[in-house]
């Protein structure tokens, strides 16, 4: 069976929590025979430091597809800004 996970992040040595309860199920349907990959996609705040973009790699055999956006929360001051303009 091909099973797709789309998770929030992935763990790095760095952020060792962050989407680890994905990644742990993850791995384990693929140490069951399943064809597993693993889709993340990173969309803290810039203040978090990690590499911005698209990168494949291999986590005990499993493609790991992860895409790194700086997006997080807009400040409330620029929310109410562009909130009142259009309103």
């Amino acid at each position: 069976m091909k099973i797709f996970f789309l998770s929030r992040g992935y763990p790095t040595d760095e952020y060792k929590l962050n989407g680890i309860f994905e990644m742990d199920q993850a791995l384990e349907l693929k140490r069951q025979g399943h064809d597993v990959v693993f889709l993340s996609l990173d969309m803290r705040s810039i203040r978090r430091k990690r590499k911005f973009g698209f990168k494949i790699f291999e986590v005990e055999g499993m493609k790991v597809y992860s895409y790194n956006i700086p997006i997080g929360a807009v400040p409330k001051r620029i929310y109410n800004f562009f909130f009142n303009s259009l309103c």
